[in-house]
């Protein structure tokens, strides 16, 4: 899926979804309301086809996605495409974030930037004009038939914990948020820029993060209210081309004004060298670790 590069442990990438029938179908009303305010659903979808399933597989998105949420209360919103090297660059100007590194490698590629900045202009734009509570949806996350009332269980969850983000799913597939929360998280992201993937910076400890899935769900009962329709690593990031050290330093030369003064302009040391000129082929030195507070 487009915002994954890691192979996922748990069970939601593997089992499949309720079987679909009139009888075992929870009704979309169930999905508009959360402590007593209204929840929304986004859905950040590329809509330009994909490296493994065409537009075809996207209208199967879609009339899952149509099944179980009222239209009224789901929206889809375009993605940054990490094969367009100008859509990713504007949608990094546009949101004023400075660039400083990613994760560890092979994250290195367009498409794990252009996840990053899809998830924060989804959580901009929540603060900015959201209403409620909001739910970021991956667009192969396949809904079944228990999801409405794992909805109603996470909307227990926000009320007690009061978290920024409430992530649920393994890694950024299912994400939820309230107007404060998101507000809070976006001044948090400002503030650091972009320092890992945003499976790890958006599930670090300092951005009020509470985690309800995998063992959560088996032990509350659900039998797999969302599968992913295709596995890790056979998604739009792994098609999108990588990040070289060059293009590393020249975004952060764009989006950082002291990086003009920084040694090899913030990249490790010897990675001048056309030896290591790919990110990818940089396996013997770290970076410094970012302590995010």
């Amino acid at each position: 899926h487009p915002c994954t590069h890691q192979v996922p442990d748990r069970y939601e990438d593997h089992e499949e979804p309720e079987q679909l029938s009139a009888s075992n179908m929870s009704s979309s009303e169930g999905c508009t309301l959360c402590n007593g305010e209204p929840v929304s659903f986004v859905v950040q979808a590329l809509k330009g086809g994909a490296a493994v399933f065409g537009s075809n597989q996207r209208v199967i998105y879609y009339r899952n996605h149509s099944r179980f949420l009222s239209q009224n209360t789901f929206t889809v919103v375009q993605a940054v495409d990490g094969r367009n090297h100008s859509m990713v660059i504007e949608a990094l100007l546009e949101s004023g974030l400075a660039f400083h590194s990613l994760s560890r490698f092979p994250a290195w590629r367009w498409g794990t930037l252009a996840c990053w900045l899809t998830k924060y202009q989804s959580l901009a734009n929540h603060a900015s004009h959201g209403v409620g509570y909001q739910i970021f949806l991956e667009e192969d996350v396949m809904l079944g038939s228990s999801f409405c009332e794992f909805v109603r269980r996470a909307c227990v969850i926000q009320s007690r914990e009061q978290p920024d983000l409430l992530q649920l799913s393994t890694y950024t597939e299912v994400q939820m948020a309230s107007v404060l929360g998101a507000m809070r998280l976006v001044s948090r992201l400002r503030f650091h820029g972009i320092r890992r993937s945003a499976d790890q910076q958006m599930n670090d400890h300092a951005m009020r993060v509470v985690r309800y899935r995998g063992k959560d769900l088996r032990r509350d009962g659900f039998h797999a209210p969302y599968s992913l329709a295709r596995p890790a690593n056979t998604g739009d990031i792994m098609s999108s081309p990588r990040i070289t050290w060059a293009e590393a330093a020249l975004l952060r030369l764009l989006t950082i004004p002291a990086a003009r003064r920084w040694r090899s302009y913030g990249n490790p040391p010897n990675t001048d060298q056309h030896i290591w000129q790919d990110v990818n082929q940089y396996n013997g030195m770290h970076f410094p670790k970012f302590k995010l507070e």
